[in-house]
C-alpha cells in the first residue's frame, strides 16, 4: 500500500526540483540581462560565474591591458545646434552602433563619458599582450566603419554627420573597484589610461582617425597596414613616443602602398630636415590621395620650413600642447 504514495511523493519532489533549477536558472539569466544594462558584460559574468575571482581583482591589481579611446569631433557645437530629443537619439544610435563591436571583440566597455568611449582589454582575463592589442585594433576599425554606415544612413535622412578619433595605447594600469562607499565603479587607473586618451587627442592634430602608441605596433600581425606619423611628446609626458596611424590590409585601395611609401620617405626626409626631398615625397602622397589631410599638413610644415630653416636646435619632435 506505501508504494504509490511514495511514487507520488518522490515524483513530485522531482517535478519541485526541477521548477526550482529552471526557475533559478531564468531568474539568473533575467539578472544577467538587467546587468549588463549598466555594468559591461565581461564583469557581469565574472560577478556571476566566478565571484572569488573578480573580488581579488577588485580589490586593486596591476595588469598589462590594452587601451581603447573614442571620442566624436565637434560634437560639442553639434549639441548646441539640434534639440535635445534628436541630440539624445543620435547619441544612443552612435552608441547601439559602437557597443556591440567592443563585445564581439571580448573587450571591457569601461564607461561612458559625454560623447566618449573607454574599453579596455586584459583587466579582468588576457589572452596576451598581441591578442588584446589586435582585439582593440580589430574593434577601432570596425566602429570606423560602423560609423561610415551610420553616416550614410543618417545623410538620407538629412541628419549630420559625425567624425571620430580613436586612440590605443598598451602597458601597466591598476585595475580594481574605485568610489565610494554609496557608489563605486570597476575601472583602471594610470599612466597607460592617460596615454591611451591623449593619443586620441592626436588624430586630431594628424588628422587621421585612429592611433596607435609603439607598444601596440608591435603587437599587431600582417592584417594591419601601419603607417608611421613620427614621435611626439603628449601634454604632461616628458618622454617621446612614435605613434602610428592603422589601416586594414584586407579591402585596401590599391594606391595604399604608393601613398604610403611616398609618404613615408617624405617622414624620413622631414626628419633628417630634408625639406626640399620632403616636400616632393609629400606632394607625391598628397597627389595620390587628394584630400588627405595627413599628407597636406606634413607638405605645408615642410614647405614652411624650406622657405625659414630652423636652427640647429631643432626636432621633428611634436609637441602636443593640447590634451
Amino acid at each position: 500500500p506505501i508504494v504509490a504514495p511514495l511514487i507520488v511523493f518522490n515524483g513530485s519532489m522531482m517535478l519541485l526540483l526541477l521548477w526550482e533549477s529552471a526557475y533559478e536558472q531564468i531568474e539568473r539569466r533575467r539578472t544577467r540581462r538587467t546587468l549588463e544594462r549598466y555594468v559591461s558584460r565581461n564583469i557581469v559574468a565574472e560577478l556571476l560565474d566566478n565571484p572569488a575571482t573578480l573580488i581579488d581583482t577588485l580589490g586593486g591589481a596591476r595588469r598589462e591591458v590594452a587601451m581603447l579611446f573614442a571620442d566624436l569631433r565637434g560634437f560639442t557645437s553639434l549639441a548646441e545646434r539640434l534639440e535635445s530629443t534628436e541630440l539624445v537619439r543620435h547619441l544612443n544610435e552612435y552608441f547601439s552602433e559602437m557597443v556591440p563591436r567592443i563585445f564581439r571583440h571580448l573587450g571591457t566597455l569601461d564607461m561612458f563619458f559625454g560623447d566618449a568611449i573607454m574599453a579596455v582589454w586584459g583587466n579582468l582575463k588576457t589572452r596576451g599582450p598581441a591578442v588584446d592589442c589586435q582585439a582593440a585594433v580589430g574593434t577601432a576599425l570596425e566602429m570606423v566603419q560602423g560609423l561610415r554606415i551610420l553616416n550614410e544612413r543618417w545623410g538620407a535622412l538629412g541628419r549630420p554627420a559625425l567624425t571620430m578619433g580613436i586612440g590605443i595605447h598598451h602597458g601597466e594600469a591598476v585595475v580594481g573597484s574605485i568610489g565610494s562607499e554609496e557608489k563605486m565603479e570597476v575601472t583602471v587607473i594610470g599612466d597607460a589610461v592617460n596615454l591611451a586618451s591623449r593619443l586620441e587627442g592626436t588624430t586630431r592634430e594628424f588628422d587621421v582617425e585612429i592611433v596607435i602608441s609603439e607598444s601596440v605596433a608591435k603587437f599587431l600581425d600582417e592584417a594591419y597596414v601601419l603607417q608611421r606619423l613620427g614621435q611626439v611628446k603628449v601634454k604632461g609626458r616628458h618622454q617621446a613616443i612614435t605613434i602610428f596611424a592603422v589601416h586594414a590590409r584586407e579591402g585596401a585601395a590599391a594606391d595604399l602602398p604608393s601613398y604610403l611609401q611616398a609618404f613615408g620617405s617624405g617622414l624620413d626626409h622631414y626628419e633628417e630636415a630634408a625639406f626640399a626631398e620632403a616636400v616632393e615625397d609629400f606632394q607625391t602622397a598628397a597627389d595620390l590621395r587628394p584630400g588627405d589631410l595627413c599628407a597636406v599638413r606634413f607638405l605645408r610644415l615642410s614647405a614652411q620650413l624650406r622657405e625659414s630653416p630652423p636652427g640647429s636646435e631643432w626636432t621633428s619632435v611634436f609637441a602636443m600642447e593640447k590634451k
